[in-house]
């Protein structure tokens, strides 16, 4: 579990190198769809995308077509970002172990102003992660949503440590999407990993 946390540490540092400072590009929430129906029974299988656990470098290039990418040791990194889940845009890493794809890695940097639009963001992806893979799929459920913190002022919100995550696991794969904000850093991210390729 160790050497998983510290690949998506260096993902994350790896995808927000070129595009830190760049507060001043916001992206835009896309106008409300209404709700989101779950399917009612998990699918027995999960993929990052367009690629499958255990292709090569190689394969996911070929797999993830019209998608830009830079090799840096293990991973292969998006050099630009596309419309990932919930429509919203994400730089995109794919680690290897033994050149073989064992996690995929959505960063959704360019975040909103504001904690409750950031909120927003995050249940809207957690509502297309429900509607793939199903209530079932929840492993973990660690959403703490502090109603109170939408009456206080930016920057009191800025001044404290808020994270919330949710674990899925379907089949093979475990599937976590994570929101973090201490200070001004914000990072909001949907992580896979084959479970095989990361023994507990």
């Amino acid at each position: 579990m160790a050497v998983k946390k510290c690949l998506i540490m260096l993902a994350t540092v790896l995808l927000l190198a070129p595009i830190m400072g760049n507060a001043a590009e916001r992206q835009r929430l896309p106008e409300p769809m209404g709700p989101v129906l779950a399917s009612t029974a998990a699918p027995s299988a999960a993929c990052f995308r367009e690629t499958r656990w255990q292709m090569s470098p190689e394969q996911v290039m070929a797999a993830e077509q019209g998608i830009g990418f830079e090799q840096n040791g293990a991973y292969l990194l998006s050099t630009a970002s596309v419309k990932a889940y919930g429509g919203f845009d994400a730089k995109l890493a794919y680690m290897f172990i033994g050149d073989r794809l064992a996690a995929g890695v959505a960063d959704f940097s360019d975040l909103p102003e504001t904690y409750a639009e950031i909120d927003q963001m995050f249940k809207a992806l957690f509502d297309e992660i429900m509607a793939m893979y199903g209530e079932e799929s929840i492993g973990h459920d660690d959403l703490l949503f502090d109603e109170r913190t939408y009456a206080t002022s930016q920057d009191a919100i800025e001044a404290k440590e808020i994270s919330h995550m949710v674990n899925f696991l379907v089949g093979g794969t475990q599937i976590e999407l994570i929101f973090h904000m201490r200070g001004a850093q914000r990072q909001l991210t949907v992580q896979y990993f084959d479970t095989s390729s990361f023994p507990m």
